[in-house]
Protein backbone atom coordinates (compact mmCIF):
# COMPACT_ATOMS: atom_id res chain seq x y z
CA UNK A 1 0.00 0.00 0.00
CA UNK A 2 1.14 3.61 -1.00
CA UNK A 3 1.94 6.38 1.99
CA UNK A 4 -0.99 8.47 2.94
CA UNK A 5 -0.38 11.69 1.71
CA UNK A 6 -1.29 15.14 3.10
CA UNK A 7 -1.84 18.31 1.05
CA UNK A 8 -1.14 21.87 2.72
CA UNK A 9 -3.76 23.50 0.96
CA UNK A 10 -7.73 23.02 2.55
CA UNK A 11 -10.08 22.58 0.02
CA UNK A 12 -13.46 24.13 -0.05
CA UNK A 13 -16.09 23.83 3.17
CA UNK A 14 -13.15 23.38 5.12
CA UNK A 15 -11.71 20.49 4.05
CA UNK A 16 -8.40 18.55 4.65
CA UNK A 17 -7.41 16.99 1.59
CA UNK A 18 -5.47 13.60 1.14
CA UNK A 19 -4.39 10.96 -1.55
CA UNK A 20 -3.64 7.13 -1.22
CA UNK A 21 -2.54 4.60 -4.35
CA UNK A 22 -3.43 1.29 -3.52
CA UNK A 23 -2.59 -2.29 -5.63
CA UNK A 24 -6.40 -3.24 -5.24
CA UNK A 25 -9.44 -2.92 -3.05
CA UNK A 26 -8.69 -5.05 -0.58
CA UNK A 27 -5.29 -3.74 0.57
CA UNK A 28 -7.23 -0.37 1.89
CA UNK A 29 -6.47 -0.12 5.49
CA UNK A 30 -9.26 -1.84 7.40
CA UNK A 31 -8.93 1.55 9.51
CA UNK A 32 -7.39 4.64 8.25
CA UNK A 33 -7.04 7.80 10.42
CA UNK A 34 -8.23 10.60 9.44
CA UNK A 35 -8.85 13.75 11.15
CA UNK A 36 -12.88 13.91 10.87
CA UNK A 37 -15.12 10.70 11.31
CA UNK A 38 -16.61 11.33 8.04
CA UNK A 39 -14.46 11.60 4.52
CA UNK A 40 -15.79 12.41 0.74
CA UNK A 41 -13.96 9.78 -1.77
CA UNK A 42 -12.91 10.16 -4.95
CA UNK A 43 -11.80 6.50 -5.93
CA UNK A 44 -10.01 5.86 -9.79
CA UNK A 45 -10.44 2.49 -10.54
CA UNK A 46 -10.58 0.40 -13.30
CA UNK A 47 -13.07 -1.60 -12.38
CA UNK A 48 -13.64 -3.90 -15.29
CA UNK A 49 -11.91 -7.36 -14.28
CA UNK A 50 -13.17 -6.51 -10.38
CA UNK A 51 -15.88 -9.10 -8.98
CA UNK A 52 -18.70 -7.70 -7.69
CA UNK A 53 -18.13 -8.93 -4.49
CA UNK A 54 -14.57 -7.43 -4.03
CA UNK A 55 -16.33 -4.18 -4.81
CA UNK A 56 -19.07 -4.35 -2.29
CA UNK A 57 -16.46 -5.56 0.58
CA UNK A 58 -14.71 -2.39 -0.07
CA UNK A 59 -18.03 -0.39 -0.20
CA UNK A 60 -19.16 -1.99 3.55
CA UNK A 61 -15.44 -1.30 4.68
CA UNK A 62 -16.06 2.46 3.49
CA UNK A 63 -19.40 2.69 5.01
CA UNK A 64 -17.78 1.69 8.03
CA UNK A 65 -14.93 3.79 8.53
CA UNK A 66 -17.51 6.69 7.63
CA UNK A 67 -17.70 7.81 3.61
CA UNK A 68 -20.17 10.13 3.49
CA UNK A 69 -19.83 11.11 -0.72
CA UNK A 70 -18.25 8.71 -3.08
CA UNK A 71 -17.12 10.06 -6.21
CA UNK A 72 -16.44 7.27 -8.82
CA UNK A 73 -14.12 7.72 -11.57
CA UNK A 74 -12.66 5.48 -14.40
CA UNK A 75 -14.01 2.61 -16.55
CA UNK A 76 -16.93 0.74 -15.32
CA UNK A 77 -17.32 3.61 -12.55
CA UNK A 78 -21.38 3.35 -12.91
CA UNK A 79 -21.08 0.00 -11.89
CA UNK A 80 -18.71 1.00 -8.46
CA UNK A 81 -21.48 3.71 -8.04
CA UNK A 82 -24.78 1.08 -8.56
CA UNK A 83 -22.57 -1.32 -5.99
CA UNK A 84 -22.46 1.09 -3.01
CA UNK A 85 -25.77 2.28 -3.49
CA UNK A 86 -26.75 -1.53 -3.41
CA UNK A 87 -24.62 -1.96 0.09
CA UNK A 88 -25.80 0.78 1.76
CA UNK A 89 -29.83 0.13 1.09
CA UNK A 90 -29.06 -3.91 1.73
CA UNK A 91 -27.28 -2.95 5.14
CA UNK A 92 -30.48 -0.52 5.95
CA UNK A 93 -32.75 -3.28 5.29
CA UNK A 94 -31.01 -6.55 6.87
CA UNK A 95 -29.94 -4.52 9.75
CA UNK A 96 -32.62 -2.55 10.29
CA UNK A 97 -30.77 0.66 10.66
CA UNK A 98 -31.49 3.89 8.53
CA UNK A 99 -28.14 4.92 7.72
CA UNK A 100 -27.11 8.78 6.98
CA UNK A 101 -27.44 8.78 3.39
CA UNK A 102 -24.03 7.84 1.11
CA UNK A 103 -24.57 9.84 -1.43
CA UNK A 104 -22.88 8.32 -4.81
CA UNK A 105 -22.01 9.99 -7.96
CA UNK A 106 -20.20 8.60 -11.38
CA UNK A 107 -18.11 10.38 -13.41
CA UNK A 108 -17.93 8.59 -16.58
CA UNK A 109 -17.58 11.15 -19.23
CA UNK A 110 -14.98 13.35 -17.06
CA UNK A 111 -12.05 13.48 -16.94
CA UNK A 112 -9.65 12.63 -14.00
CA UNK A 113 -9.38 16.68 -13.64
CA UNK A 114 -13.04 16.95 -13.35
CA UNK A 115 -13.64 14.42 -10.86
CA UNK A 116 -10.99 15.90 -8.64
CA UNK A 117 -12.70 19.02 -9.33
CA UNK A 118 -16.25 17.54 -8.25
CA UNK A 119 -14.71 16.13 -5.28
CA UNK A 120 -13.48 19.07 -4.04
CA UNK A 121 -15.79 22.01 -4.57
CA UNK A 122 -18.90 20.27 -5.31
CA UNK A 123 -19.02 17.25 -3.22
CA UNK A 124 -21.44 18.09 -0.07
CA UNK A 125 -22.26 15.46 1.98
CA UNK A 126 -25.94 14.71 3.84
CA UNK A 127 -26.36 17.25 5.68
CA UNK A 128 -26.87 15.25 8.75
CA UNK A 129 -23.24 13.71 7.83
CA UNK A 130 -21.77 17.50 6.72
CA UNK A 131 -20.28 18.88 10.13
CA UNK A 132 -18.53 15.93 10.74
CA UNK A 133 -17.07 15.75 6.77
CA UNK A 134 -13.79 17.37 7.08
CA UNK A 135 -11.78 15.40 4.67
CA UNK A 136 -11.07 14.95 0.79
CA UNK A 137 -9.78 10.96 0.01
CA UNK A 138 -8.53 10.92 -3.58
CA UNK A 139 -8.13 6.83 -3.85
CA UNK A 140 -5.86 5.24 -6.85
CA UNK A 141 -6.55 2.10 -7.64
CA UNK A 142 -3.68 0.04 -9.54
CA UNK A 143 -2.39 3.01 -11.62
CA UNK A 144 0.68 4.89 -10.92
CA UNK A 145 -0.13 7.43 -13.78
CA UNK A 146 -3.31 8.19 -12.05
CA UNK A 147 -1.69 8.34 -8.35
CA UNK A 148 1.17 10.93 -9.98
CA UNK A 149 -1.31 12.70 -11.83
CA UNK A 150 -3.77 13.26 -8.45
CA UNK A 151 -0.82 13.99 -6.18
CA UNK A 152 0.29 16.92 -9.41
CA UNK A 153 -2.94 18.53 -9.27
CA UNK A 154 -3.89 18.12 -5.40
CA UNK A 155 -0.29 19.80 -4.94
CA UNK A 156 -1.83 22.94 -6.73
CA UNK A 157 -5.44 23.01 -6.23
CA UNK A 158 -5.66 26.79 -7.04
CA UNK A 159 -3.80 25.69 -10.86
CA UNK A 160 -6.49 22.67 -10.98
CA UNK A 161 -9.98 25.09 -10.40
CA UNK A 162 -8.44 27.73 -13.19
CA UNK A 163 -7.74 24.83 -15.73
CA UNK A 164 -11.31 22.84 -15.07
CA UNK A 165 -12.73 26.09 -15.22
CA UNK A 166 -11.31 27.54 -17.72
CA UNK A 167 -11.87 24.63 -20.16
CA UNK A 168 -15.46 24.31 -19.10
CA UNK A 169 -15.88 27.89 -20.47
CA UNK A 170 -14.76 27.14 -23.71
Amino acid sequence: MGELIAYKDEAPYDRRVFSLSIPNLASFPPTLVLPSPNFVLLLACDARLIETSAIATFASSMIDQGVAYLCAWGPDCERVHDIFDEVHVTREVDEKWEYPHVMTTWHKDESLDEALWCMLNSAYPDEVLAETCRVDLAVSVANDQWAAHIQRRLSNMSQLNEDVLSEEAS
